[in-house]
């Protein structure tokens, strides 16, 4: 299963590639002929602290899944909810922290500014830090990969309905929403398989 979402990820990564590579350059030029220099100024602050800021919760998660892991081994339907927790502490962390930029982006540009352009702004500060922080885990790390993508995602889910297509924000991030709830059923399940094999592999 996990190869599978591996591949799966790999192929619809090819579209994000592109936003990932270049939203961030043309949002930053954009910006600039804007005069934007509030936006400017506390993304690059927020790309900077927010990945030693993110860490403190995710750190939290991991050490909620050894302790469900612990208790796994002595009663299994106990483990089950810290599993639960670990995964809903990570998705929970990415959902206020893209909100937060989102709606600052939105409530601190001018008006005369496109909307594109300070979307695009929003996706580089929310899904820099996190891209940032999984690369240090390498690709073998699924729950890593899939945190990331399903991010990378949402938010650019965002920047094009509401930034491109005018679709009202809170549309916006009801999609991005659904897409976070599904990151978080594929990794809750995911937890349960790694957990299971491995407490098989310990007899």
């Amino acid at each position: 299963m996990n190869d599978l979402i591996k591949i799966l990820v790999n192929v619809i990564s090819t579209p994000l590639l592109l936003l990932n590579s270049f939203g961030g350059i043309i949002a930053f030029i954009w910006l600039i002929f804007a005069g934007e220099w509030t936006l400017i100024g506390y993304g690059i602050i927020g790309i900077f602290l927010s990945a030693f800021a993110l860490s403190i919760p995710f750190l939290l998660s991991g050490a909620i899944a050894i302790v469900g892991f612990k208790i796994y081994q002595k009663i299994k339907i106990f483990g089950y909810p810290f599993f639960l927790l670990a995964v809903l502490v990570n998705i929970l962390t990415i959902v206020f922290w893209v909100g937060y930029v989102y709606q600052f982006a939105i409530n601190n540009s001018s008006n005369s500014t496109s909307i594109f352009a300070i979307m695009l702004w929003a996706y580089g500060v929310s899904v820099g830090p996190i891209q940032y922080m999984a690369s240090k885990e390498g690709r073998e790390n699924t729950a890593s990969l899939l945190l990331t993508f399903f991010t990378s995602l949402g938010c650019a889910w965002i920047t094009l309905s509401h930034g491109l297509f005018g679709m009202n924000i809170n549309a916006s991030y009801i999609g991005f929403f659904l897409l976070m709830f599904l990151c978080t059923l594929i990794q809750f399940i995911i937890s349960l398989t790694f957990k299971l094999n491995t407490s098989e592999n310990n007899y």
